[in-house]
């Protein structure tokens, strides 16, 4: 042979392998598609096959499964058609003709199809992989999903007569796994990697099978080898993050999708906004930020990205760039999409940036009638209305809160109740609820003057007025403060200093208490102890002098009456 034929034979062959390869390559890139259920992937695939090569009839047998598990029965039917035309008579052709005829609900007729495909194609491992998958796909009108059971039956026949073949083996392990039978699934991913161990494909395969089944252990190990076989193997990278995000571990899964981000091929805008959350989740606002504006600045469409945006401009303290964006957003979500976390962070974002007190609780309001698991933001409504000494809100918000907590309130929340309602003036009984908030602070903290303090006060103010009551009313209704202001000196009357001016109206309101019911030996031992802390005080002085005959006595400090 001279140098030139020599040369152009070894072009020719060059030729030949690499075109041989690239068949391969998309043969195995549709078989993977099909079993990660990527119908739209595969469609695609195996259709540039049949149009490289019209006789494929292999591509068009599954290029019909991925139109039925599409749901698209037309095309199916016209691929089985296209199929059978190509090689009118090999085994192939049977399996074309039965799955035509099962489409037509001729399941009968179809059988005997099957049969003559298999004696037929008895050494072909296409034909008898074929003949299991047509019942992967297909439903029968009376029911509800693929007869897994027949193919199963089917692919443990095509085992046993070609129990090594690489595809035969993955299409049983996807249709065990599918009937929820784990244990053969996993056995045929083992064996399947035996047979083309340097497939990252079957660890794949092998990790649905244990995660289906909770075994998280062997879920991630097999995902790991996966990645060890194809440091690139995207679908591997991708479970792996997802995985982590879904059961939350967040730190992990932030990891697992930066190496996903850094390794992966053929990536989507979806994997970087995953990442993008996790940095959120994982309070790298910072972080979070400078991915979001990439990822926006390259495909705006995702209006959920400036939802994350305006949330991590919060976080960051850039209050006027946050609420910008969430107006933007807001512009364009529908409002089934918004969520009761979109309106917390524009509300606080109000607040920071503008100082709209008004708009942040009109937005927090909107939370809480978009999801009541966000009860718990009427503390903070309460806070901006009393701030705003809009007392009545408050009290109303305050008190849907503290019903709203599944544990007991503090009893300084209680407090802020009751000073809300104490001084919400268009509420006729404002003063009997601020009793009972003020009640239930003396309960929780009972060595704590304040609780007494001002259940005291709330008292005064429901008390009446002796200077108009009878007698018999003075002594039957007049004095509902009193067992409050006993408690209140009983626990402040040690620092006199500190508690002095309360003290006053404590003793001032307990003398006066017992002087109207002519209690005079009570009545006088309290103007004692008063004119002990405040020598000079006037009304102490002037009951004093009335009961030894001198002058008429002062109403006590405090109460409607004053």
């Amino acid at each position: 042979m001279t140098k030139l034929a020599k040369s152009v034979l070894y072009v020719l062959l060059s030729v030949v392998l690499f075109h041989q390869a690239a068949w391969a390559q998309t043969q195995d890139q549709g078989f993977e598609a099909m079993l990660m259920e990527k119908w739209d992937n595969a469609i695609t695939i195996y259709s540039s096959m049949t149009k490289a090569d019209n006789t494929d009839q292999n591509a068009w047998l599954t290029l019909s499964n991925a139109y039925l598990a599409k749901g698209q029965k037309d095309k199916a039917m016209e691929a089985l058609s296209t199929g059978f035309t190509a090689k009118p008579d090999g085994p192939l052709a049977f399996v074309c003709n039965a799955r035509t005829l099962l489409l037509q609900n001729k399941s009968a007729e179809a059988d005997e199809q099957f049969q003559r495909a298999f004696k037929k194609g008895k050494k072909d491992p296409n034909a008898l992989r074929q003949i299991a998958e047509s019942y992967l796909f297909y439903i029968a009108p009376s029911d509800r999903k693929p007869n897994l059971t027949r193919a199963n039956e089917l692919f443990k026949q095509a085992i046993e007569v070609n129990p090594k073949d690489y595809q035969t083996l993955m299409s049983a392990g996807y249709a065990f796994r599918e009937q929820g039978d784990g244990g053969e699934a996993a056995r045929q991913f083992e064996f399947a990697s035996n047979y083309k161990p340097k497939s990252p494909l079957p660890f794949y395969m092998l990790a649905t099978v244990y995660k289906a089944g909770r075994l998280n252990e062997r879920f991630i190990k097999n995902l790991d080898q996966a990645i060890a076989l194809d440091n690139n193997y995207t679908p591997a990278l991708r479970l792996k993050a997802d995985y982590y995000y879904n059961v939350r571990k967040f730190e992990k899964a932030k990891d697992a999708y930066k190496e996903l981000l850094e390794k992966g091929k053929d990536l989507v805008i979806e994997d970087e906004m995953a990442y993008a959350n996790t940095l959120f989740l994982t309070k790298d606002y910072k972080g979070c930020t400078d991915l979001v504006e990439k990822i926006i600045s390259k495909d705006g469409s995702k209006n959920y990205l400036r939802r994350l945006l305006g949330y991590s401009y919060y976080e960051n303290g850039e209050y006027v760039k946050g609420q910008a964006i969430m107006d933007d957003y807001f512009k364009i979500v529908v409002p089934e999409k918004v969520l009761a976390s979109d309106y917390v962070y524009q509300g606080r974002l109000l607040l920071k940036g503008k100082n709209d007190t008004l708009g942040a609780i009109k937005y927090l309001g909107l939370a809480i009638n978009k999801d009541t698991a966000e009860w718990p933001l009427n503390e903070e409504m309460g806070n901006l209305l009393y701030a705003k000494k809009d007392y009545c809100g408050a009290a109303r918000a305050y008190q849907v809160w503290i019903d709203s907590l599944k544990t007991e309130a503090k009893s300084k929340d209680y407090y802020k109740l009751g000073t809300c309602y104490q001084y919400c003036k268009s509420d006729s009984m404002r003063y009997q609820k601020a009793l009972a908030a003020y009640i239930k602070v003396t309960e929780m903290s009972p060595k704590a003057g304040i609780g007494w303090l001002y259940a005291a006060k709330a008292s005064n103010y429901l008390d009446i007025d002796p200077t108009k009551a009878s007698e018999a009313e003075i002594m039957t209704t007049f004095g509902k403060a009193k067992p409050y202001w006993d408690k209140y000196i009983e626990v402040a009357g040690g620092d006199v200093e500190k508690n002095k001016a309360n003290l006053i109206d404590a003793y001032s309101y307990i003398m006066y208490y017992h002087y109207v019911r002519k209690e005079d030996a009570q009545a006088r031992e309290n103007i004692a102890k008063l004119l002990v802390i405040d020598p000079a005080n006037a009304t102490a002085l002037g009951m004093r002098d009335n009961m030894d005959g001198v002058v008429p006595p002062a109403p006590p400090a405090g109460g409607k009456n004053k």
